[in-house]
């Protein structure tokens, strides 16, 4: 892959293998936003998750510890 081109990030299996360990509406959260990670269009439905909407924004300029 060329580093300048975005490949979807499909960890499906993944979070169906956890869902046991997460539950159900994580594993449901976790799948949306991968989705609106890999596609902005899928953005809003990430604004039903109160995980999502409860978070708090960091200043992009924020330094990591």
């Amino acid at each position: 892959m060329a580093s300048d081109v975005a490949a979807p990030w499909d960890i499906t299996y993944f979070i169906k293998f956890l869902e046991t360990k997460l539950g159900e509406h994580i594993a449901e959260f976790l799948a949306a936003l991968v989705a609106a990670l890999n596609d902005r269009n899928k953005l809003s439905a990430l604004d039903s998750y109160p995980e999502w909407l409860n978070q708090q924004p960091i200043p992009l300029d924020t330094s990591w510890p």
